[in-house]
């Protein structure tokens, strides 16, 4: 038996012992999305779960990519309704994702965080 379980909102792989999601702190075992940071669209679920998995979501101060959500083979963007805004799996391997000063970091190259693409 597996010790580890997909979280229905995001789609990361988690422990089964947490009851909740520790990407978008979705509570774990109820038939409905509750206590979600954001709901995740379909399409913006399966971006995550094309590009390996989702590692961490990191949340912006802009309402048009609310969320970056960071897999080990690339980058997305999600709106504050979850909805899928920009996906990019052409990195290969991501090492480091990181939001500063309103600047989006991708293995340390500067990316627009409104379409995902290099600067």
């Amino acid at each position: 038996m597996s010790k580890y379980t997909e979280c229905r909102n995001c789609g990361a792989t988690i422990a089964k012992e947490n009851i909740q999601c520790d990407r978008c702190n979705a509570l774990l075992g109820t038939e409905e999305i509750k206590n979600a940071k954001i709901i995740f669209s379909k399409e913006a679920r399966e971006s995550g779960w094309h590009m390996g998995g989702l590692l961490k979501l990191i949340p912006t101060r802009i309402n048009a990519v609310a969320y970056i959500g960071f897999c080990a083979g690339g980058v997305f963007g999600i709106d504050l309704n979850g909805k899928l805004i920009w996906s990019d799996d052409e990195w290969g391997y991501v090492s480091s994702v990181e939001y500063k000063n309103d600047k989006l970091y991708v293995n340390k190259q500067l990316v627009n965080v409104f379409t995902g693409n290099l600067v």
